[in-house]
């Protein structure tokens, strides 16, 4: 999976102006649309470097007529609330899965209680069609002005080597006290 990850990182821009589906998760992406205003909602509580906040997220219409939900970036929680630029036509950004982060995450109960960034139902908050709602969120890579954005790359920890140490680690150890209790049993 991190291989996937990286090598999807790693390529060029993809220019979507209609729904990405899942082969283009954790790749860069250039969207062509314009905002839809009502739909603009925040998810909480979200940490980042150690302190909590929000992310906040608004529905993006393709040239197609889908609907790409958009990570704007975090704020800490002193922020009352965000504009969108009215004039933007293209946003870049990373394709991430949209899934629930776990099964302890609550369910979101719209139109302001979000735990997490689920597509579908933010374009049924926006009053838009559901069905046109792609998979993938976009998480930007330059946020409007009072956000941060998250890292594209996931925090994924790579412990294999670690793993492999305390497994041979306890195979060893469990061969040396076998062979001393086999060796007093002899006595």
């Amino acid at each position: 999976m991190l291989t996937e990850i990286n090598a999807g990182l790693a390529a060029p821009p993809t220019a979507i102006n209609n729904a990405p589906n899942n082969t283009l998760a954790w790749h860069p992406a250039r969207a062509f649309g314009s905002w839809v205003n009502e739909g603009l909602i925040h998810v909480a509580p979200v940490t980042l470097l150690g302190k909590v906040g929000k992310v906040y997220a608004a529905p993006f219409r393709l040239e197609d007529g889908s609907i790409v939900a958009v990570e704007l970036g975090w704020a800490g929680n002193q922020l009352n609330g965000i504009t969108l630029p009215e004039t933007v036509k293209s946003l870049e950004g990373v394709l991430i899965p949209a899934r629930k982060p776990s099964y302890f995450t609550p369910d979101n109960h719209p139109p302001n209680n979000w735990y997490w960034l689920d597509p579908i139902a933010l374009a049924q908050n926006a009053g838009l069609n559901s069905a046109k709602a792609a998979p993938l969120i976009l998480r930007l890579t330059q946020s409007p002005e009072g956000l941060t954005a998250r890292p594209a790359k996931p925090d994924i920890p790579d412990n294999h080597l670690q793993y492999a140490f305390t497994w041979f680690g306890l195979a060893m150890a469990w061969a040396v006290i076998s062979f001393l209790a086999l060796r007093k049993s002899q006595e």
